[in-house]
């Protein structure tokens, strides 16, 4: 379903029954730039343009033949080259595929899979232009603000930073004592977020990746999505279920410069709590609610303001949450409108 904020009505996305997908299961899915992306099992996807009424054509497609090719996680981002950074919304999927120059320009989806690589592919054209293999199943991969490193998390303990085109090795998350499912660069690049079964959340500074700038301990269970506000300053944490954590990112940095050694988490959960709640300037908000959270995302209010927006499974409590920032810049999310 899609969910419009500003008329506050829903409208089939992805109508499963009326399209042939084979007996597909939906592993995961991601709606960005006017793309909706959904990923299977077996590695295949289905593909649409949202918030065009007129172009409803559903494209299926296969990123990998691979037994084990199930898609963990997909993102949605623009190439390098920004010029043709609205050609998605001039021309239909169907003249894209006859466009070099959208090819070039526009979006791309980067996928997760189990076989332990991640795959880059223009949606323009549907092909894969970049794979990258690594050590282990990949469960989320994502690129850095200037498109020119890419975080990869999966199911071994650290997380690796590649070049984005060459798959170079160029740096080694270390820290977390278990597998990772989720990772977020924030917008300005300064920060990298990264979510572990080991109930934590481990946030580095992008200057020194050698090191944990701060550790940040869930409240029940594994850390499962990470995002960004759009000034990097509340990064949204998720549990599997029925917590949601907003974390004020620069009264972090500041608990970090007065502890000294960059790290705002020495050992220990309880260590890290005390430290966290003690100093000055640093704020959370804890959301909780019944039922697994299927995934969170901020956008643009409008108002001006900030919105984050909690997806929740439950076949009896599901729904949408909305929250809203109110009041001065960085102040964090309130509860304004549960649906």
């Amino acid at each position: 379903m899609h969910w419009c904020a500003v008329t506050g009505r829903t409208t089939p996305a992805l109508a499963l029954a009326r399209q042939d997908v084979g007996g597909m299961l939906i592993s995961c899915i991601a709606a960005r730039h006017g793309v909706l992306l959904a990923g299977g099992f077996c590695g295949e996807f289905l593909m649409r343009r949202i918030g065009h009424e007129e172009d409803g054509i559903v494209t299926k497609g296969i990123i990998t033949h691979d037994p084990n090719g199930s898609i963990n996680h997909i993102d949605v981002v623009y190439g390098r080259t920004a010029a043709g950074e609205y050609a998605l919304f001039l021309v239909s999927i169907k003249e894209m595929l006859m466009t070099d120059a959208a090819s070039r320009t526009g979006p791309q989806a980067i996928f997760s899979t189990n076989d332990q690589c991640v795959r880059i592919m223009d949606i323009a054209t549907r092909t894969t232009t970049s794979t990258m293999p690594f050590e282990a199943a990949i469960n989320c991969s994502t690129l850095s603000p200037d498109k020119r490193l890419l975080c990869a998390v999966g199911d071994m303990q650290n997380g690796y930073i590649v070049d984005s085109e060459q798959g170079k090795h160029l740096a080694t998350l270390t820290g977390h004592t278990d597998w990772s499912f989720a990772c977020a660069w924030s917008p300005n690049g300064t920060l990298l977020a990264t979510g572990n079964q080991d109930r934590t959340t481990r946030i580095y500074d992008t200057r020194n990746m050698k090191r944990t700038l701060a550790t940040l301990p869930s409240t029940m269970g594994a850390v499962r999505s990470l995002r960004f506000s759009d000034d990097a300053r509340i990064l949204a944490i998720a549990e599997s279920v029925d917590y949601v954590r907003l974390v004020d990112t620069e009264g972090l940095m500041s608990v970090a410069a007065a502890l000294g050694d960059g790290s705002a988490v020495p050992r220990g959960h309880a260590a890290s709590a005390r430290a966290l709640s003690s100093a000055a300037g640093h704020r959370t908000q804890l959301v909780d609610f019944f039922g697994e959270v299927a995934g969170l995302t901020f956008a643009p209010g409008t108002s001006g303001d900030d919105v984050l927006f909690i997806g929740i499974s439950d076949p009896r409590y599901g729904g949408l949450i909305e929250l809203h920032r109110r009041g001065a810049a960085g102040q964090l999310c309130t509860r304004d409108l549960e649906l």
